[in-house]
């Protein structure tokens, strides 16, 4: 959807300066923007919290292309400072060969250096027992087969997917989905966990991301840095 002043309540100018800007970024670009603008709108940050939070997307977006997608930048990098309260972050993963299961250790090495305490296994080694409690569930999780979750994912998804499910509306949770883009069904294992993970009520904290395992990698490290920005900021939207 294209904005104009209809749809919108900018002016005619920001209008056109707005569709310029956004016809030059990204997708992962256009992540991170949408997660500042929903830390900057949120109504519990501080001012001193909004400076920083802005200067650290700035000082993100300064980094090259080629930087964002090395996996040494991403370790030996300074993290963003974030005053935040700590998280209990459960990070699962459902990995075939294992490339979700490496960018899961990954964000969880980042998520620790900034203080959250962090959970990390396989989705098959996850007891469910708890999950209503959770506070934050990241999910990353390749696709196999005709859109299939992987062997280590099977028995989550059908805990997702029963009738017992328990309503999760004091869980927030995002989801990053790899796949193969030459294969019809493109990131359907992610696409159904993020359906399911809404369906029983839980907030997301960021839009799914999509993406190549071979390729794309700013959009990998990207979602992880929007979680990282967002998650001091957001609380959770509690159902009714």
């Amino acid at each position: 959807m294209k904005l104009n002043t209809s749809n919108s309540p900018f002016t005619e100018k920001q209008v056109t300066e707005i569709n310029n800007l956004l016809q030059t970024l990204t997708e992962s670009q256009q992540q991170w923007l949408s997660g500042f603008l929903l830390a900057n709108s949120n109504d519990t940050t501080s001012d001193s919290n909004q400076q920083q939070l802005e200067t650290e997307v700035w000082q993100q977006s300064q980094i090259s292309e080629e930087q964002a997608t090395s996996t040494t930048y991403m370790l030996q990098n300074k993290e963003p400072h974030i005053e935040a309260n700590q998280r209990h972050v459960t990070l699962l993963y459902g990995s075939e060969s294992g490339n979700a299961m490496r960018l899961a250790e990954i964000f969880s090495e980042r998520l620790s250096d900034i203080g959250h305490q962090v959970v990390l296994m396989s989705m098959d080694e996850y007891d469910t027992t708890n999950i209503a409690q959770l506070e934050d569930l990241f999910i990353i999780t390749s696709t196999h087969g005709e859109g299939e979750p992987p062997d280590n994912a099977w028995d989550f998804f059908e805990f997702l997917e029963d009738d017992n499910a328990p309503n999760l509306n004091h869980v927030r949770y995002s989801v990053l989905a790899l796949g193969d883009q030459t294969y019809e069904f493109f990131c359907q294992a992610g696409k159904d966990v993020d359906a399911l993970l809404e369906n029983l009520g839980a907030e997301r904290i960021c839009k799914r991301v999509d993406c190549d395992i071979d390729y794309e990698e700013d959009q990998k490290s990207g979602w992880q840095t929007s979680l990282i920005l967002l998650i001091p900021h957001q609380k959770v939207q509690r159902n009714r």
